[in-house]
């Protein structure tokens, strides 16, 4: 009954506490990676929030048991967990009658305000004026956007050459994706095709600037539908699947971790667990 409490928004703080490290994930944080893919429940909001605000290269690198993680800004170009996106709401009403170019303005702006959050652009003023004060006008400050899209574009490229410059990765991560167009999915498949679209050219375009998208396999199989060329992107990406085994393992790492008399029970089942005691990240299953 307890584990139903381990949803991904319900880890607390400490994600590392929950999450059972797979050898997928060391693939899934590769730079060239875009998407991350899989069901629903594999894990992917999981890893989105391992990446966010507080990211530890080193303490990633650790507990993947992975050196090579790169040294890199992760930053959260979209999800639901903060008031710096537009309400999926709001989206909606603007998707039901914005054109597949209008999307994709959004999906340029919105990534160029969330690079200005964090520090790494300072766009001129001019075509973001009317979104920094009010993201949820998404119909307002779109039209301003596309109005510009040659002045925005010179500004990634800048924040490209500013992040080869520094030798820095920044990776834009994007997740609930899923709640956009919860009622017409008509909707989410425009977002998440504009979305494909603008990082399948950017992602040819940069080296330094690298998106990780958390998608549902339906929900790329639905992209593809959106654009010609978007299929391309499933090269660049990996699904999450989990193994019997792996889900025996995550299942007792969480009664571990909930109960201090189930952890000492399943230690005393000699020749059936391997488990041991990490002072960083709790209980983990050989």
């Amino acid at each position: 009954v307890s584990l139903a409490r381990t949803e991904a928004e319900n880890f607390g703080d400490d994600v590392t506490k929950w999450v059972l490290p797979l050898p997928v994930h060391r693939l899934a944080l590769r730079p060239e990676t875009v998407i991350v893919r899989g069901g629903r429940g594999a894990g992917k909001s999981a890893l989105f929030r391992l990446l966010g605000p507080g990211f530890d290269v080193a303490r990633i690198r650790r507990f993947f048991h992975d050196d090579q993680i790169p040294d890199a800004r992760w930053f959260d170009a979209f999800s639901q967990s903060t008031d710096r996106h537009p309400e999926v709401g709001i989206l909606d009403s603007f998707g039901r009658s914005a054109t597949p170019e209008q999307i994709r303005s959004f999906s340029m702006g919105h990534l160029l305000l969330r690079l200005e959050d964090e520090g790494l652009v300072m766009v001129q003023p001019g075509p973001l004026d009317a979104a920094r004060g009010a993201r949820n006008d998404v119909g307002a400050w779109v039209a301003s956007v596309a109005g510009h899209l040659g002045a925005l574009a010179n500004e990634l490229d800048t924040t490209e050459r500013r992040l080869a410059a520094e030798g820095l990765t920044a990776f834009a991560t994007y997740d609930h994706l899923d709640r956009i167009g919860a009622w017409d999915p008509t909707i989410r498949r425009r977002f998440v095709g504009g979305l494909l679209s603008l990082w399948l050219s950017l992602s040819n375009r940069y080296r330094w600037l690298r998106a990780k998208i958390f998608l549902r396999d339906d929900l790329l199989d639905a992209g593809e539908l959106a654009f010609a060329d978007a299929s391309k992107l499933r090269a660049r990406s990996v699904s999450i699947e989990w193994e019997v085994e792996h889900l025996y393992r995550v299942c007792v790492r969480q009664m571990a971790a909930l109960s201090p008399g189930l952890a000492e029970w399943v230690r005393g089942t000699a020749g059936q667990f391997s488990m041991s005691e990490d002072p960083n990240f709790g209980w983990m299953p050989g």
